[in-house]
């Protein structure tokens, strides 16, 4: 009962408030604010600037062992001014949509195409919640998708 008034005119139809609050959901899912605030609390207590550094420490290790593997290409910047905790790459062995498939359905990796400009490639972002373990199965993924 948040987007209405609370008038009906029978056999007219009920009005709408006036204000935002028309748009508010009659049924709230607390668990989300709970679970937000939450999040955010732990974000807060690890601090930005370590989640900032954790998630380019990743990407590096990522593509560290990326650019050891032939075919590969790493188009991220290796200068820490001009990365952050992102990996852009595409491979000789396969076009990029297609190693998307490959990563996302048979390794179950999360990823991303990367088509602006004509780059053409695929993106892993790593973050807080990720590990070098994960990096090391896309390694594994791409590793396997050179043949």
């Amino acid at each position: 009962a948040y987007s209405d008034n609370g008038t009906f005119d029978i056999p007219s139809t009920l009005s709408y408030n006036e204000t935002a609050q028309r748009y508010e959901p009659g049924t709230r899912d607390a668990s989300t604010v709970v679970g937000m605030v939450a999040a955010v609390e732990f974000l807060q207590l690890i601090g930005m600037d370590e989640v900032e550094k954790y998630g380019q420490s990743l990407a590096r290790y990522l593509q560290q062992h990326l650019r050891e593997l032939p075919g590969v290409h790493v188009l991220t910047p290796s200068g820490p001014m001009l990365s952050a905790g992102i990996t852009t790459f595409k491979i000789d062995a396969m076009p990029f949509d297609e190693l998307y498939r490959f990563l996302s359905i048979d390794h179950k990796i999360r990823c991303r195409i990367v088509t602006e400009r004509g780059i053409d490639a695929v993106r892993i972002s790593t973050h807080i919640f990720n590990n070098k373990a994960e990096c090391d199965q896309v390694v594994q993924g791409v590793r396997e998708a050179i043949g």
